[in-house]
């Protein structure tokens, strides 16, 4: 176990000294920028959605592969070919659907749970919440809160979202010395 989270942190951090330069890996500075944020929190409820950046890149994605889909497609209706007629319309749903998913991505921050995509989290029940440099997917490694619960579920939020610094502030007070940071990512 100990050797694999030491191969983590080898990677991890090759990772950050390959991509100093673009702000978003810069985690010295968001770690400054972090600490030295001043926010007040005097709302109840707070919604934060996926930054515009990451919304205009895979928008061009999904947007890229529904224009194929529909080429595809038309193509196939005007020359009978049953499996790419199949295969253009699945890719069209998949398009759809990805689309969907990813314009209603949204983590709700009120003052006893916190909401992002089937999971409640309630912030009386969390162990802790570590700002980090994690995998937030099989290839992509990035910003990341990770929560643990007093069950001892595991919850790796992206912070690929508008005001992260707001909303990692406004959790920071509400959870209180349960909020950590990894300084070394």
């Amino acid at each position: 176990m100990w050797l694999l989270q030491g191969i983590k942190t080898v990677y991890l951090q090759l990772i950050l000294k390959f991509r100093t330069g673009d702000k978003m890996y810069n985690w010295k500075n968001y770690v400054n920028e972090f600490k030295n944020a001043e926010v007040s929190d005097n709302r109840e409820k707070y919604s934060f959605g996926l930054s515009y950046t990451y919304l205009l890149r895979t928008g061009f994605f999904f947007l890229a592969i529904l224009i194929l889909g529909g080429i595809a497609l038309a193509d196939s209706l005007k020359n009978h070919y049953n499996i790419k007629m199949t295969i253009s319309i699945l890719l069209i749903l998949y398009a759809l659907i990805s689309l969907f998913r990813t314009l209603a991505y949204r983590i709700t921050l009120d003052r006893e749970t916190l909401k992002y995509g089937k999971h409640r989290i309630k912030l009386s029940e969390i162990k802790s919440a570590t700002l980090t440099i994690g995998r937030i997917s099989a290839s992509r490694v990035g910003r990341a809160l990770e929560i643990i619960s007093n069950d001892k579920k595991e919850y790796i939020l992206n912070l690929n979202i508008n005001h992260s610094i707001k909303f990692l502030k406004i959790l920071e007070q509400r959870v209180g010395k349960k909020f950590l940071i990894n300084e070394e990512g």
